[in-house]
């Protein structure tokens, strides 16, 4: 994933380039209700393995609150 990242090269100041380079709708979804969820301190469980790396790539910080199921 790792050297993906760096192939693509996503402004990591540009949420709308990083979500282009390194996601799709499916993820910008995912990624929203995962930042509202920790907005209000809520944990989310995220079911598949696809996903998880994106994810704790784009929310940083908020990945904290992610518990992988599966």
């Amino acid at each position: 994933m790792t050297q993906k990242i760096i192939l693509i090269n996503p402004d990591k100041n540009d949420p709308i380039d990083v979500l282009a380079k390194v996601g799709g709708l499916e993820i910008a979804g995912i990624a929203g209700i995962i930042l509202a969820a920790a907005a209000n301190r809520v944990p989310v469980i995220v079911d598949g393995f696809i996903p998880i790396p994106r994810l704790h790539l784009l929310l940083g910080g908020v990945s904290t609150f992610l518990l992988q199921w599966g």
